[in-house]
């Protein structure tokens, strides 16, 4: 007479424990693709990073980034085939140091997905020897072209997106 809604309480416990591990393995389910696509990101920017900090480190090897007072950096860079504009300035109005950056931003993506890498070569007088420093700033998207025609058109690394990652390489050497 008292068993009437046994069956009742066993189907809504049953059903309880169920629903729970179902939300717990979608939980960590949802977990491992945020961070599978996070590691993926973070994989495109570091090698951004690295692709700038080879392009500098080739045209340092070919004396690009003069420390002269009478000698300037070539307008522009090649490199995988493209021009990258650069722009040279001496910090502290000395000879003391040099610093040379550019931008360089991928070809293969389109719109804000394009990726992009920021370097800058420092050249500094200290102690009687020249202490070069590269450093690549490599983003998963952001980059933009300007105006001007391929391989030329000016590029940009400056777009804001919340799916922007940044990954750093620097190389620094006597």
């Amino acid at each position: 007479m008292y068993n009437r809604g046994y069956t009742l309480l066993f189907a809504i416990l049953i059903t309880s424990i169920i629903l729970s591990v179902g939300v717990s393995i979608l939980s960590i389910a949802r977990k491992e693709v945020l961070l599978s696509s996070g590691a993926k990101e973070s994989q495109a920017a570091i090698y951004m990073a690295d692709n700038g900090l080879e392009c500098a480190l080739y045209w340092e090897g070919q004396n690009a980034f003069s420390t002269s007072s009478g000698a300037y950096p070539p307008l522009t860079v090649t490199c995988d085939g493209t021009n990258h504009a650069i722009t040279a300035s001496r910090e502290g109005g000395s000879d003391e140091k040099w610093v040379t950056e550019f931008p360089i931003v991928s070809r293969s993506l389109t719109g804000v997905e394009r990726r992009c890498a920021l370097v800058k070569v420092t050249k500094e007088a200290v102690g009687g020897y020249v202490q070069t420093s590269v450093t690549s700033l490599g983003y998963n998207v952001g980059g933009r072209l300007g105006s001007g025609t391929e391989p030329n058109k000016q590029e940009f690394c400056d777009q804001i997106n919340l799916k922007r990652v940044e990954r750093a390489l620097q190389f620094t050497y006597q």
